[in-house]
């Protein structure tokens, strides 16, 4: 938590989701960061706030955007105040809005 990579949250869980397209029938699954996030909700467990994310991956790259809003059905849907955070393997992160470098490795 406090960390902009992780959008102030602490990761718990990544969740498979899996859509049906409505004229096709095709299945198409994508991935989903849960994170709580202890900075925005109460002093107590029974006011958690949490964060849940679409994940894009690619070949050897992950990124999250940072979103305050979206569409489980069209999860990677651009809306306005995206920001992306890439995590490349055996790289580092860059957020891309302010190419900057942090050192966190995906190993």
């Amino acid at each position: 938590t406090g960390d902009a990579t992780s959008f102030n949250s602490q990761p718990t869980y990544v969740v498979e989701y899996t859509k049906k397209g409505k004229e096709s029938g095709e299945e198409q699954s994508y991935f989903v960061y849960l994170g709580d996030n202890w900075v925005h909700g109460g002093g107590s467990i029974m006011d958690a706030a949490y964060v849940w994310l679409p994940i894009h991956l690619r070949q050897d790259e992950v990124w999250i955007e940072k979103k305050s809003r979206w569409d489980v059905n069209d999860p990677f849907q651009q809306y306005e105040h995206t920001q992306r955070y890439s995590y490349t393997r055996g790289g580092g992160c860059e957020i891309a809005r302010r190419q900057t470098k942090v050192n966190h490795l995906l190993e």
